[in-house]
């Protein structure tokens, strides 16, 4: 098994965005609609234009034999402000109807705002998604890629890597800290008549 950065142009990249969805399908019918595979094509058009959140230049990918097996998408503080600085751009924003960009408008005002950070420090990484084949869960991958991505950073100036999860999610909280993440902060709001919290979780590579 390695961890290697995704290229558009070898790997297969419906494989990806397929799994990029499985990380949070309920954000992406949010915005998206209930039609999956239009949504990993959506996905698709997004990780292959770059400069966005989900572009390919973030990805990286656990392959085995050239099957795809998980993946794991992050940004440090510069890759933030790239991202940032393009979010406006018309070849990403192209991807969306209008009706997905008032979805996503309204998501943002009334949920992503109020309890997701994901700016980065000059000293962070964030971790936006991270995601391992259904049928291949509790092997172990997810871990690897974790433990991969932290030996990698730690050879960087990153003292901190990151990330948001739904508290409720037991199993994603439990896998975090299975592998020495800890809960730092928790938010929530309300959201379509319910509660919604989120727990902030860190690993710190070096002391501050």
């Amino acid at each position: 098994m390695e961890l290697v950065k995704l290229n558009p142009d070898l790997h297969n990249l419906y494989k990806v965005s397929t799994l990029i969805y499985e990380t949070d399908p309920s954000y992406f019918r949010i915005i998206f609609g209930s039609n999956k595979d239009k949504t990993i094509k959506k996905i698709k058009r997004l990780v292959e234009n770059s400069k966005n959140r989900f572009g390919y230049e973030f990805v990286k990918i656990a392959i085995n034999k050239d099957d795809v097996y998980g993946l794991i998408i992050g940004y440090d503080y510069e890759d933030f402000k790239k991202i940032k600085k393009n979010e406006k751009n018309i070849k990403n924003l192209t991807i969306y109807s209008p009706l997905d960009l008032l979805r996503l408008f309204f998501l943002r005002k009334r949920f992503l705002q109020k309890v997701l950070v994901e700016q980065p420090s000059p000293d962070d990484f964030y971790v936006n998604n991270i995601s391992v084949k259904a049928n291949c869960r509790r092997r172990g991958i997810g871990s690897f890629i974790i433990k991969r991505t932290i030996d990698e950073l730690s050879q960087k100036k990153i003292k901190r890597v990151f990330l948001n999860v739904s508290t409720n999610n037991n199993d994603a909280v439990n896998f975090f800290k299975k592998n020495n993440f800890k809960i730092y902060e928790k938010k929530s709001t309300i959201f379509k008549s319910k509660k919604i919290e989120v727990s902030y979780m860190q690993y710190l590579l070096k002391s501050f």
